[in-house]
């Protein structure tokens, strides 16, 4: 089976999956095109593992065939709708292939919020339809979403954390970890402003913050709480090791179509509190059953539930994070890549 992949911007978790897809038995060749890449993905190390991955400034005329040696692939993975020149050569590649039994995969993480941009989206549900074979979803709103575009077919599992890698820890701690890059949209100002609030009553609480080196965050809460602590930027290796000091996973983003970090808390068997805009937050997050879901950009919400779970005794606790875990099973990198590979039918032969 061979496998074209066609990325607009290559993140890590992106990178680890293509290649357990690569591993499994029943694919022979995987190529990946990315456009943008994460300033901290070491490029030169892309090319180490059993995948080739190309810039798309490289890209082919016949770029459906050229890296197969003339033959079509099994499966065409589309991130989305989002690069133009990927949509173009796959529209003059359905032209001329139109018997073709190659499925293209299109990957959804998207919610539906029925904006006007949207519903003028969904009139060219045809073309959609025409275009791509298969929605590959992160999760219920994802589903929906793609039902609203027109997709006939849909396949789950598109977003997971590595279940390799992410194990339950044991361990419960009194600290609240964040985990996200450097966007005004994750909501780390609120978390911290909330933060600051709560440890005012709960002064034994530290806040770790993963991912933004804190140079260019607001001093004002630094300088008003000495519980705030940043890592920087982590492997999902160092990520792992420090959740199995265990801790709350916070998510406290405005805007996210699904966050699979919330899935690497649970699989990491820590209680988790995220807000409703959080995608994932309605798959994996069950109010006072493994953490807390709270309204977008409320810190009074985020101040809330940080007091509901430090007031919690022991077994509590770890009846929240026994239930993290449970929810956190439901998904795993397996499943993500049997879920690709499953779009190829049984009686289709593996050249």
């Amino acid at each position: 089976m061979n496998i074209l992949f066609l990325y607009s911007r290559l993140s890590a978790h992106s990178y680890s999956m293509i290649n357990d897809v690569a591993l499994n038995p029943t694919v022979k060749k995987v190529v990946c095109l990315y456009r943008d890449d994460y300033n901290y993905f070491d490029l030169r190390k892309l090319n180490e593992g059993s995948v080739i991955f190309l810039h798309d400034k490289d890209i082919q005329a016949d770029i459906f065939d050229h890296y197969f040696n003339g033959e079509a692939p099994n499966i065409i993975y589309v991130s989305g709708w989002s690069n133009k020149k990927y949509v173009y050569h796959l529209a003059l590649w359905r032209f001329k292939n139109l018997l073709n039994s190659t499925k293209v995969v299109c990957g959804i993480d998207d919610q539906w919020k029925g904006s006007a941009k949207q519903w003028i989206g969904r009139q060219f549900r045809f073309v959609i339809g025409w275009l791509y074979d298969i929605a590959w979803v992160a999760g219920s709103r994802q589903y929906y979403y793609s039902k609203m575009m027109g997709f006939k077919l849909s396949i789950p599992f598109l977003l997971s954390g590595s279940s390799k890698i992410f194990k339950y820890t044991d361990k419960h701690a009194n600290r609240f970890i964040f985990i996200g890059r450097d966007d005004p949209v994750k909501g780390l100002e609120l978390l911290m402003e909330a933060f600051t609030i709560f440890n005012q009553s709960f002064s034994d609480y530290e806040l770790i913050i993963i991912g933004p080196d804190g140079s260019n965050i607001s001093e004002k809460y630094t300088k008003k709480c000495n519980n705030i602590f940043y890592r920087g930027f982590l492997t999902s290796e160092n990520i792992q090791k420090e959740l199995l000091l265990g801790g709350v996973g916070v998510i406290p983003s405005t805007k996210e179509q699904w966050g699979v970090v919330i899935h690497e808390f649970c699989l990491a068997g820590l209680p988790v509190i995220a807000t409703k805009e959080c995608g994932a937050s309605e798959d994996l997050v069950i109010n006072k059953m493994n953490g807390f879901v709270v309204e977008t950009g409320s810190i009074e919400g985020l101040v809330n539930a940080m007091k509901n779970l430090a007031e919690m005794n022991n077994d509590e606790i770890f009846r929240l994070k026994g239930n993290s875990a449970i929810l956190g099973s439901r998904y795993s990198s397996t499943l993500t890549v049997n879920s690709l590979i499953s779009c190829v039918k049984k009686n289709d032969t593996y050249n």
